[in-house]
C-alpha cells in the first residue's frame, strides 16, 4: 500500500492498495514509486513492484482519482515493463525522474551469487542495469518511449538500458541543485559502493559488476573482457569497517544530497 501523511497524521485511507498484486517476501515487494514531473496536472504514479507469486518486476503506471486528489484508481493501471529475475532477490526497484525529464529505473542482476548468468554485462538484458525510458510519448509496441539518446539505440543492446554493471542498485536520486545522480549499489560478500554520475553524463557506463565489487576484482573477472572501461564508485566501505556500528559494515541503502539548515551535520 501507499499511505498518506497529513498534518503530521496518517490518513485512514490509502492512495493505492495493490496488495493483491504484489507479492511481499524477502526483498520482493512494493519496491519504487516516482509522481510525474507535472503532476498532478500529468496525473500519473509510477511504481515498482514484483508480481503476486512470482519473481516478474512489474513497472507501472497509475492515474489519479478525479473525483479524489488522494487517490490512485487501481483500476487505470498501464503495464510499461515486466521483466523476470533468476532468484527471489536482488529486485532493486527504485524509481526517479532525472533533470532530463526521463525516467530512471534501478534493476537487479537477477538474484543468485556472483550474478551466475552475468546479466549485469549483458547489454541485451534489462537485468543488472539503469534503464532510462520516456513516459511522455510511445515507441511503437510500447506504452512508453525510448529516448533517442539512450546508448544502444540502433545498435545491439535493448533500447531501455542507460547503465550497465549493477549488481543490485537499491535506491538513487538527483541532486536537486546540480542534477548530479547518485547511486546505491549492493555489494555481495565484502564491500558496499556509491556512485556518481555526473549531470549532463551519457549513457553507456559500465560500473562493474560483476567483474568488480566495489573497487575490487572477483572470482569471476577472469571472465571479464581485458580492458574493460569501468566506471569507479566514489566511496565504498567494507563489511568489516570502523567506524561502522560495531565494526559491521551493513548494506548501503541510498538517500538524497542536503543543505539544509535543520541537520547541519549533514
Amino acid at each position: 500500500t501507499i499511505r498518506i501523511i497529513k498534518d503530521s497524521a496518517v490518513l485512514p485511507d490509502t492512495f493505492l492498495d495493490i496488495r493483491n498484486l504484489v507479492m511481499n517476501s524477502g526483498e520482493r515487494g512494493l519496491l519504487g514509486m516516482a509522481f510525474h514531473p507535472q503532476y498532478p496536472d500529468s496525473p500519473y504514479v509510477y511504481v515498482n513492484y514484483v508480481k503476486n507469486g512470482t519473481i516478474i518486476t512489474t513497472i507501472s503506471r497509475f492515474t489519479k482519482d478525479p473525483n479524489n486528489p488522494n487517490k490512485l484508481l487501481k483500476s487505470s493501471e498501464v503495464i510499461y515493463i515486466t521483466q523476470a529475475g533468476e532468484e527471489t532477490n536482488h529486485k532493486a526497484g527504485d524509481l526517479a525522474f532525472g533533470p532530463d525529464g526521463y525516467l530512471y529505473i534501478t534493476m537487479g542482476d537477477g538474484g543468485g551469487s556472483f550474478g551466475p548468468n552475468d546479466h549485469a554485462q549483458d547489454v541485451n538484458s534489462l537485468l543488472g542495469k539503469i534503464l532510462r525510458i520516456d513516459v511522455n510519448f510511445k515507441s511503437p509496441g510500447l506504452n512508453y518511449g525510448i529516448p533517442p539518446t539512450n546508448p544502444y539505440v540502433g545498435v545491439n543492446g535493448r533500447d531501455e538500458v542507460f547503465f550497465i554493471g549493477m549488481r543490485n542498485p537499491w535506491r538513487i536520486s538527483f541532486d536537486r541543485e546540480t542534477g548530479d545522480m547518485w547511486i546505491a549499489d549492493v555489494g555481495q560478500n565484502l564491500w558496499e559502493e556509491i556512485d556518481f554520475v555526473p549531470a549532463g553524463t551519457p549513457g553507456g557506463k559500465n560500473f562493474g559488476w560483476d567483474c568488480q565489487e566495489g573497487n575490487h576484482a572477483t572470482s569471476e573477472s577472469s571472465e571479464c573482457p581485458p580492458n574493460t572501461q569501468f566506471t569507479w564508485p566514489v566511496y565504498e566501505f567494507p563489511h568489516n569497517c570502523s567506524p561502522c556500528p560495531n565494526g559491521l559494515g551493513a548494506s548501503v541503502t541510498g538517500g538524497y544530497v542536503y543543505r539544509g539548515a535543520s541537520s547541519p551535520s549533514l
